[in-house]
């Protein structure tokens, strides 16, 4: 385990394509900035007042729950044939009271805000999840396969119609880029079903939602946090709904 200095952390947010993929009201709830925010300063943001290293204390206090993530990911990831193929554990910190203090991974790099490391609950639990997630990003066709055979998700495919209806809809405004997700792309679920993660104006939280693709068009089936069930289960992205399923 290991987390990076803040010159590797400046490197690290101007390589990664996601800091320019943000949208206005995802900048100005996220951010607490100005909807109108340049890229550049964005990036900034994130590399000098929400990205810290991790200090030599929290190292110490982490190190106990990398290990059992990572015999946790072995078990999890043996039945695929990755487990003989690690990843190093790399952790930074987001600070207090930015970034909606949620962890989440970009490229090998798991972000993990500062009360989460504070109060150590669950941290175990947290580091498998986001761990996952990054196995997930760097073996793409395995996992789609897996969500393909086991779970009825497919690569999503829009028609003309679906794409027009999107945007009467204003739904390409307002989904954003969950970067435990994207990298893989949305996907659909029995060929009918779409789970989203999308910020209403005006909100200060992400939601998940579900629209239902027809030939003509889209339907919006939710549009709050309270999913209703579909066959019994709880709709996401797959990369989501495999973590919380498989990291207890």
């Amino acid at each position: 385990m290991r987390t990076l200095s803040k010159d590797e952390i400046r490197k690290f947010v101007l390589d990664y394509p996601h800091y320019y993929e943000l949208q206005p009201n995802e900048v100005k709830i996220r951010l607490g900035k100005s909807d109108d925010i340049s890229t550049k300063d964005i990036q900034e943001e994130f590399i000098n007042d929400i990205y810290q290293p991790l200090t030599k204390d929290e190292l110490i206090l982490l190190k106990p729950f990398v290990i059992k993530a990572n015999n946790n990911l072995k078990r999890i990831l043996r039945p695929f044939g990755l487990d003989k193929k690690p990843i190093e554990t790399i952790i930074i910190k987001s600070v207090d009271g930015k970034d909606w203090g949620m962890p989440y991974t970009k490229s090998n790099v798991i972000i993990l805000p500062q009360s989460k490391i504070r109060k150590g609950a669950e941290l175990g639990r947290t580091i498998t999840h986001e761990k996952l997630h990054i196995y997930q990003r760097k073996y793409p066709q395995l996992f789609k396969k897996i969500y393909k055979d086991k779970l009825n998700f497919d690569v999503l495919k829009l028609n003309a119609n679906q794409i027009k209806a999107m945007k009467e809809m204003g739904l390409d405004k307002i989904i954003i880029n969950n970067p435990d997700t994207m990298d893989m792309g949305l996907m659909v679920y029995k060929g009918e079903l779409l789970p989203l993660t999308v910020v209403y104006p005006n909100s200060d939280r992400p939601v998940n939602i579900v629209v239902r693709l027809t030939p003509d068009g889209v339907i919006l089936e939710n549009k709050g946090e309270q999913l209703r069930s579909y066959d019994k289960i709880r709709l996401d992205h797959p990369n989501e709904m495999m973590a919380y399923m498989v990291c207890k």
